[in-house]
């Protein structure tokens, strides 16, 4: 796309705005990193739940082993390939969930029934699905609008505000009136993510209040 073009003809070339743009020219340059983002999550992840079978490090590192890297993972093929990479992104992150339920029944201490590994294995492939195409998405799409041509950006407006409208539908931010996109993405951040915090906290699985939450919108 616009990754070949020249500084000079790009729309965004100065400020935050223009150093992100070449940043993401830069790292469309570098290609697809397929290692880095099948290997690191998986050893991460694996390695923590080793420690945590050992009894050496806590449950919730296990669970942030398991998440920031997919995380990163999906910002990092976004930032690489933009939106046409979401569907391989998708794919990546099921391919890492499934190398890490076979790595779970390899590394816990007693034996697991077929049934169970099975459970974890799809668990693991489906939260990995979930953060490596949501971050993937957001950072594809902001690439793509900040390394586009100037002749690029004019003749796509109408498609920037359709998909404005579309985000802030999908996030229900149009209650929060008045406010940028950027604000109402943080409110609505932190309405997930604090709340999930004080359950884990008591007790109580974040995952069924994040499945709830989201799912009453």
């Amino acid at each position: 796309m616009s990754g070949e073009s020249t500084s000079s003809d790009r729309h965004f070339q100065t400020g935050l705005s223009g150093l992100l743009a070449r940043f993401f020219v830069a790292r469309r340059a570098a290609g697809d990193p397929f290692d880095a983002t099948v290997v690191l999550p998986c050893l991460i992840f694996v390695s923590l739940a080793r420690l945590n079978d050992l009894g050496r490090a806590d449950f919730r590192f296990v669970a942030v082993g398991l998440i920031l890297p997919a995380c990163m993972a999906g910002l990092w093929i976004g930032s690489s390939l933009g939106v046409r990479g979401i569907g391989r992104s998708m794919l990546r992150g099921i391919l890492v969930g499934a190398f890490e339920g076979a790595a779970i029944v390899g590394i816990a201490k007693e034996g697991i029934a077929q049934a169970e590994a099975l459970k974890n294995a799809f668990n693991l492939m489906y939260i990995n699905f979930v953060f490596f195409w949501f971050f993937s998405l957001i950072v594809g799409i902001t690439s793509d609008i900040l390394i586009q041509t100037e002749q690029e950006w004019q003749s796509t407006a109408w498609r920037r505000t359709l998909a404005h409208k579309i985000f802030r539908l999908t996030f229900g931010l149009d209650d929060i009136k008045g406010v940028s996109t950027a604000i109402g993405l943080t409110v609505w951040a932190i309405r997930i993510l604090v709340p999930m915090v004080v359950l884990w906290e008591f007790g109580i699985s974040p995952w069924s209040y994040l499945k709830n939450r989201i799912g009453n919108g």
